[in-house]
């Protein structure tokens, strides 16, 4: 396996990941990949979506992480800080790519499917992402 830690250099918590623009610029790329594939998996069918902001920025706060964020961020920077906090655990090596998309399908599974309209979809798309926030926040915080 590689190492990381160069990557990751000035960047020894969550807090000052959580907050790191390269980090969410990595973690965007991670998440969309770990996204359609549990969606690929779930609707038995490739797909090539990707998360909404907003789905990240409601996941954050549903998972308590949104303090992390800076204090008066938007949607948008909330949901750079989801990217950067995923991207943080999966280059600490804390779970595999496996695990997060293990996470995001249980999130999907705990929602109603068919999705009939965009407010299910979005919906099963917080509860997938919750689930793997709520997955990373446990490998760092107990309770």
């Amino acid at each position: 396996m590689s190492d990381y830690s160069k990557i990751l250099e000035g960047i020894d918590s969550l807090e000052i990941a959580a907050k790191d623009k390269g980090l969410a610029k990595l973690g965007d790329e991670i998440i969309n990949m770990v996204y359609s594939l549990a969606e690929s998996v779930f609707i038995n069918k490739p797909t090539g979506e990707k998360v909404n902001a907003t789905v990240l920025s409601e996941s954050m706060r549903r998972s308590e992480l949104r303090p992390l964020a800076k204090s008066r961020a938007n949607a948008h920077s909330i949901a750079d800080s989801a990217e950067a906090i995923i991207a943080y655990a999966f280059l600490q090596k804390k779970a595999s790519i496996s695990e997060f998309v293990e996470k995001v399908l249980k999130g999907f599974q705990k929602e109603p499917f068919p999705w009939m309209d965009t407010q299910m979809k979005r919906e099963a798309d917080t509860s997938a992402i919750t689930e793997l926030l709520l997955f990373i926040k446990s490998l760092y915080f107990t309770k």
